[in-house]
């Protein structure tokens, strides 16, 4: 969120700019309290309610961000507190209401490029990438020279299938030092669709090479996507590993690594690492799924008895979880129809237990529509 100091004309500009010190110095909650203490004595300035909508939208706080907008705009309709509760809206999810009005604030502040990226972010999540597209290119008209528009414009391109065009739009861009690296990172994008991979490699070691001082851990993924397309395992795991290190708490890069080790024929590698990941996280049905999914392919009798064993799940949910792994007793068909009959009364009531139950679930009926299809 960008703090639209220049929209703020209409406050007391010392209290403006004090308050405004706190946000540069990421005090939010000094901030906070300093808007509050001018609005006990100055309740209907809309600028400073406005403020306060910022604030709490830097805190992630967009309820509130929200309420207090709309309390802006009651005593002035004015087009950038309409922006602020479209980018409160966004936040909450409310992605048709948010571009409403993120559309009508960008229509009456002159295509105002700030604006406009908010409206092409909330088409974006929508899905809808011609009009996010559009969005951008208003904006690029008002300000040609921006090359995070210009950066922008060329990723939106890649999800439209237009890379060629993506490539030439990055063609465009002066050296900027500040983003050539994700001017990189996109341009490793357009290559990798285009199946230009040894080219696409030659982009993301750039933009990682650059940022080597502070990794991006967007730019470790998609060097690991790439160097997977390459067959180079050490590489493709190294980089994930990266990206886990900079974010541990990113369960899409450990589904990612154990993923890999699979792939890559690594078994012991990824047995250590799903039990590793399962024992961390005993709580996640995603990891538990992954390690699961690691067992049914290497086939670790012992160590699936010693997984079941220490997770003390009931029966049921055992039981399921030995048909994913190939244990299903055709033998005795009626003791396993029996279980799985109680396997949501048994679940019930544990939102962990009841997620990995669909997971399993829902992949297995995965494989055997694969199966049919075949």
């Amino acid at each position: 969120m960008i703090i639209f100091s220049h929209e703020l004309t209409g406050m007391d500009e010392q209290i403006q700019t004090e308050i405004l010190n706190y946000v540069e110095q990421d005090d939010f909650d000094g901030a906070l309290k300093k808007v509050n203490e001018y609005l006990t004595s100055q309740k209907n300035d809309a600028d400073a309610i406005a403020l306060k909508a910022m604030i709490l939208l830097e805190m992630d706080r967009p309820e509130e961000a929200l309420k207090e907008a709309n309390r802006a705009i009651k005593i002035n309709n004015f087009h950038f507190y309409n922006f602020l509760a479209g980018s409160a809206m966004l936040d909450l999810g409310l992605i048709d209401d948010a571009i409403r009005l993120l559309k009508k604030s960008s229509d009456e502040s002159d295509d105002d490029p700030g604006y406009l990226t908010k409206l092409a972010s909330a088409f974006e999540m929508k899905g809808d990438m011609q009009s996010a597209l559009k969005a951008i290119i208003r904006a690029i008209k008002n300000d040609p020279d921006n090359v995070e528009l210009i950066i922008i414009k060329a990723s939106l391109l890649n999800a439209l299938n237009r890379e060629r065009e993506a490539i030439s739009e990055l063609n465009k861009i002066n050296d900027n030092e500040e983003l050539k690296a994700e001017a990189y990172f996109v341009e490793a994008e357009s290559h990798m669709n285009l199946k230009h991979i040894p080219t696409a490699e030659k982009s993301i070691l750039k933009a990682l090479e650059l940022t080597k001082d502070l990794p991006d851990q967007r730019y470790l993924e998609r060097a690991s996507e790439i160097e997977t397309a390459l067959n180079k395992p050490v590489q493709a795991i190294k980089f994930i590993e990266e990206a886990i290190s900079i974010n541990h708490s990113n369960e899409r890069y450990k589904l990612i690594k154990g993923s890999l080790l699979l792939d890559f024929k690594m078994h012991d590698e990824a047995k250590q690492f799903g039990f590793e990941q399962y024992r961390e996280n005993k709580n996640n049905p995603l990891l538990t799924f992954m390690f699961i999914d690691i067992l049914s392919t290497t086939q670790d009798l012992k160590l699936f008895t010693t997984f079941l064993d220490e997770a003390g799940f009931p029966e049921s949910l055992n039981t399921l979880i030995k048909i994913y792994y190939g244990l299903d007793d055709q033998e005795d068909e009626s003791a396993t129809e029996n279980a799985l009959s109680n396997l949501s009364s048994d679940v019930k009531g544990n939102q962990y237990m009841e997620d990995l139950s669909v997971i399993l679930y829902n992949n297995l009926v995965g494989d055997e529509e694969d199966m049919d299809e075949e």
